[in-house]
Order: C-alpha cells, then sequence, then structure tokens
C-alpha cells in the first residue's frame, strides 16, 4: 500500500526549499537573489536593501 503515513510530516519543494521549515545548514549556500525570493515566500517586508548575512538572519527568525 502507497501513500502518507498518518502522523509523518509532509515536505514540498519549492525553488529548492523546504516549504515547511527552512534548514538553517542551507541558506548560506542560497543566492542573494534565492533568499530574497525566499523573504518574499513568508511574507517579509524590508528585505530588498539587506546584506546576505540580514538575510539570513531575517529568515532564520521568521
Amino acid at each position: 500500500m502507497h501513500g502518507h503515513s498518518p502522523g509523518v510530516p509532509v515536505f514540498s519543494l519549492s525553488r529548492g526549499f523546504l516549504a515547511t521549515k527552512e534548514k538553517a545548514e542551507d541558506l548560506p549556500d542560497r543566492t542573494v537573489a534565492e533568499l530574497c525570493h525566499r523573504a518574499r515566500e513568508l511574507g517579509l517586508h524590508g528585505y530588498s536593501k539587506l546584506r546576505r548575512a540580514e538575510l539570513i538572519n531575517l529568515i532564520r527568525n521568521s
């Protein structure tokens, strides 16, 4: 029998990001454009003028 087992979290990929939870170690490997895209997906504001490290902190703390 194939399918989803109850109680097992389901993760979907969206442009290479885990949609449900960000892996902290994956963020430094992303380009600034990818980080901005992820910030937009999360509904964050004010990210366009941030530097890479600031973007990572913003996403991690959201």
